[in-house]
């Protein structure tokens, strides 16, 4: 019965967009978003970021040979996860409450993302399980890795104007999540150079991925105010969320710790950090 009840609304909303084939369409989907669509929206999409970075941190361990059988296991779930991830970013997904995207310019950028996704995807999945990867397709894999980072950034900060005079909390979503990457970035720069991997260039990336979580910490805590290009961050006053970022501070420094031990030549820090 409720699947006869819904094959009306849905005969008739595939008729209003097939209408919409072959002309120019103005329409305001973000202006009927709700508070919860657009946190949905935006935590998924740093979701996104997340995987893609740690799927290219595990699949950097794999070409070391670093925790290979545990990392091999981690990239196929966290593949199948951003698939998923990005399907509901570009479709939406009603039933985890996340909008379709809140404009064109999105939409395209989303777009770009699955062209690249794809070929990364189909990188990882052949030569995970090969005895040995190359340092040519590990480079290739971690520049598209870099490319998607920053095409899904680009989609980020589109939308985020959007919600500039709400209270959504997009601004501490991203800041949240910039921490994350840096932690995994800086783990996957220390890899490289014990490993003897480009050490210069390396040693630069793990301290600009240091200064990152530092500064995120700050705002985070202080707050930042809202610009013409980036949203601001209220001020923590919360004793309890002082206490969270607290906690997460604490553990991040542990794996910075590791990682600058790793990074001088101290094998036994890899699982500590990792």
């Amino acid at each position: 019965e409720e699947v006869v009840e819904l094959v009306d609304p849905l005969y008739f909303s595939m008729v209003e967009a097939v209408k919409l084939f072959g002309h120019e369409n103005e329409c305001s989907p973000a202006n009927s978003t709700t508070y919860d669509e657009w946190l949905a929206f935006f935590s998924t999409l740093s979701a996104q970021r997340l995987l893609t970075q740690r799927s290219a941190q595990y699949f950097t361990q794999v070409g070391l040979k670093v925790d290979v059988k545990n990392s091999q296991v981690e990239i196929t779930v966290m593949l199948s996860q951003a698939s998923s991830n990005l399907r509901n970013l570009i479709e939406g997904n009603k039933i985890r409450g996340i909008p379709a995207p809140p404009s064109q310019s999105v939409v395209d950028k989303l777009l770009d993302v699955a062209a690249t996704w794809k070929t990364f995807e189909s990188e990882m999945e052949a030569a995970v399980h090969l005895e040995s990867v190359s340092s040519i397709i590990l480079n290739r894999v971690e520049l598209l890795a870099k490319n998607i980072l920053k095409t899904l950034q680009d989609a980020e900060h589109l939308a985020m104007p959007m919600v500039l005079n709400s209270d959504v909390p997009a601004g501490a979503v991203e800041v949240g999540v910039e921490q994350a990457l840096a932690v995994s970035e800086m783990a996957q720069s220390a890899l490289h150079i014990i490993y003897d991997t480009d050490v210069a260039a390396n040693w630069e990336h793990l301290n600009a991925s240091r200064a990152r979580i530092e500064a995120s910490r700050w705002q985070l805590l202080q707050g930042t105010p809202a610009t013409e290009t980036s949203l601001g961050i209220q001020k923590v006053t919360d004793v309890c969320i002082v206490q969270q970022v607290k906690a997460a501070m604490d553990l991040y420094s542990q794996a910075e710790l590791a990682a600058l031990k790793v990074a001088h030549g101290d094998n036994m820090e890899v699982d500590t950090m990792i």
